[in-house]
This record gives C-alpha cells, sequence and structure tokens, in this order.
C-alpha cells in the first residue's frame, strides 16, 4: 500500500520513501516533529561514519570546538580529568576507554573542563549546585 503525504506521514530525506511518523526519530526543531531521515537511514548513517568523524561532529555541534581545541584542552589537562586529577577508567561495552567528557555550564555553555565518566555522571546527578555538592561532602567527612 503506497501512503501519500500528510500530517500523519514524512519523507526521508535520505531514501525519498513516504512513510508513517512513528518510522522517525521524535524532533523539536523540524516544522513535521519529526527528524528528517527515518530511523532505518539514520541507523545506515551512523554506522559509516567512523570514530573520528563522530567526535569531530559532536564537538562542533555541541560545544562549539574543533578536535584540536579538545586535544589542546587535554593535553593542558595532561590527560587526566580535571576534577580528580585521574585518568579516564571507564570503557564502553567493546572493552575500549571511553574520553574524557566536555564538562560545561548549561546556561551559558562555557568549557570548565574535561572530565571523567565518573566525575561527569556525578556532576549531572547533583545538576552542578554547589549547595548539594557541599552538603554531600559534609556528610561524607563526618564519617572519617
Amino acid at each position: 500500500m503506497k501512503l501519500k503525504f500528510n500530517q500523519l506521514t514524512s519523507k526521508c530525506s535520505i531514501c525519498k520513501k513516504i512513510l508513517t511518523k512513528d518510522k522517525f526519530h521524535k524532533s523539536n526543531t523540524s516544522i513535521h516533529r519529526v527528524q528528517y531521515e527515518c530511523i532505518v537511514c539514520k541507523k545506515s548513517i551512523r554506522k559509516k561514519a567512523s570514530p573520528e568523524q563522530s567526535k569531530k561532529q559532536n564537538l562542533k555541534h555541541f560545544y562549539g570546538i574543533s578536535v584540536e581545541d579538545y586535544n589542546l584542552k587535554l593535553s593542558t589537562q595532561g590527560d587526566v580529568c580535571d576534577s580528580c586529577g585521574k585518568p579516564e577508567t571507564s570503557r564502553r561495552r567493546n572493552g575500549e576507554l571511553f574520553a574524557l567528557s566536555v564538562d560545561h555550564n548549561h546556561d551559558t555553555g562555557e568549557i570548565r573542563g574535561l572530565l571523567c565518566f565518573a566525575c561527569n555522571c556525578s556532576l549531572g546527578k547533583l545538576r552542578d549546585n554547589l549547595e548539594t555538592i557541599q552538603k554531600l561532602y559534609n556528610y561524607r567527612k563526618k564519617f572519617e
């Protein structure tokens, strides 16, 4: 059955097929409220992109920096986490080490430093709230 283009469908910009909107990831920026590529095409694009290409695109898109900027920050920090001072130890499912995460101010976008997975997750769970971080520190200190 061939679908017609309407409010319940969208056209993939890659395969050019008209598909129901459940075949697309949601988007808040598109006028159709779905991404321009269908899920199948989006997956095939991701598979083709090398890890270096993906890293370059993500750094530019999310943080406005180049791989060179990231590497300069990394060498300035001595290839260790800016918070705990230790190298990254967390690994992906395939055994590969995570790269240090770009820590940034979510309100201003200002990059603060590169953090290991554990420090970045901890800071995120505490919602960057200095009062909460201090309270947690004080709580932990009581038991030394």
